[in-house]
């Protein structure tokens, strides 16, 4: 439809992950380097969090484009699977053949491969993506395959990507074992302010855009970041839906107004979305409470394993409470910051709100 008219081979903005418009911000060149860094120096997990439509597998799907010939790399999407079929999934994804499906033979099938694959030079990665969705006991059989090692280096590397909740549920005390595994750790940001236009303009560029005339005005991207935050999936889909509505209106420049003009057909209003995020971001920042009845909970724990003679337990619940406590510190600081930054959304929100009613008026 709009592509002939704009001069498109194909759509700018198109929801799917293709890593050729993969704009690397300087947050996901980080990322990737964080990726690349863990493959090549032989870390056991590797873990990509980020929120929804941030773009991690996009980043992924780049990463895989352009990894190495003498890597090995098996790609789990559907991660909310029992210990079992995960099992089954990873044998699959890595081409190994096997006719017999019980537990221990599909282990020895893999750990035999792994084997023949590092003996060959070659080095074997499993990356779960929507890690979050894992149940404890799939995260509890990822852990059993980072066992497969020789003296000198990691047979399987792992690569867990996922939503902020994952982070979240490797903190828990029962995965301990796992987490203690994990040597290389990045969350990807949204873009920043800054990097809109630019993130826009590389995809109308990759998308056959040649013209020396700006498509999206400065207005346009101002109230784009206003809606989306820097979120790359909702810029897509304003870009997209703005686009249509050029090409139904023969309309060459995309504006301030039109992007207005869509942001209300799809029934969201910036404000209430900041408002909605807000909401959802105080829910995040709950947990700043409850950490303080956990720490509670531990030094009377502590307390009754004085006089145990189990010194492994007595570091392991130390190693937890000085783990909480700077967990606690971290959040308080999140949520202070929080609270600043939407009280000053709300009072230029009211601003504006004054401003547009005396125009009215």
């Amino acid at each position: 439809m709009y592509t002939t008219f704009y001069g498109f081979k194909c759509r700018p903005f198109d929801f799917l992950p293709d890593p050729r418009f993969l704009y690397l911000s300087k947050k996901h060149e980080m990322a990737y380097a964080h990726l690349e860094y863990g493959i090549t120096d032989n870390k056991p997990f590797i873990v990509l969090s980020g929120d929804v439509g941030t773009g991690k597998t996009t980043l992924i799907n780049l990463f895989l484009k352009k990894v190495d010939s003498d890597v090995k790399t098996a790609l789990i999407y559907n991660s909310n699977v029992d210990p079992h079929t995960f099992l089954e999934m990873v044998m699959r994804d890595f081409g190994i053949q096997t006719d017999d499906s019980r537990r221990s033979n599909l282990y020895r099938g893999l750990y035999e491969f792994l084997l023949r694959e590092h003996a060959q030079g070659r080095r074997c990665v499993l990356i779960i993506d929507e890690a979050q969705n894992m149940p404890k006991e799939t995260l509890e059989e990822v852990r059993m395959l980072s066992n497969f090692e020789t003296e000198e280096s990691y047979l399987l590397q792992i690569i867990m990507a996922g939503q902020p909740q994952l982070r979240k549920r490797l903190n828990n005390p029962e995965l301990a074992q796992l987490t203690q595994r994990v040597s290389v750790y990045y969350h990807l940001a949204p873009l920043e302010k800054s990097e809109i236009g630019s993130y826009i303009e590389y995809r109308l560029k990759v998308a056959g855009y040649d013209s020396q005339h700006p498509l999206f005005s400065n207005e346009a991207v101002e109230k784009i970041y206003e809606y989306s935050q820097g979120v790359p999936r909702l810029i897509n889909s304003i870009c997209d839906s703005a686009l249509l509505y050029g090409y139904g209106g023969s309309i060459e420049t995309i504006d301030s107004n039109l992007i207005e003009e869509v942001i209300e057909d799809r029934g969201i209003d910036p404000g209430i979305r900041y408002e909605e995020e807000r909401v959802s971001r105080e829910e995040e920042a709950r947990p700043v409470s409850n950490l303080n009845e956990r720490l509670t909970g531990i030094e009377q724990r502590l307390s009754q394993l004085e006089n145990v003679k189990n010194s492994q337990a007595v570091s392991g619940l130390l190693e937890w409470l000085k783990e909480a406590r700077e967990e606690n510190r971290r959040l308080q600081e999140k949520y202070n910051a929080l609270l600043l930054k939407y009280k000053t959304m709300s009072e230029r929100k009211a601003d504006n709100s004054v401003h547009k009613r005396k125009k009215k008026t």
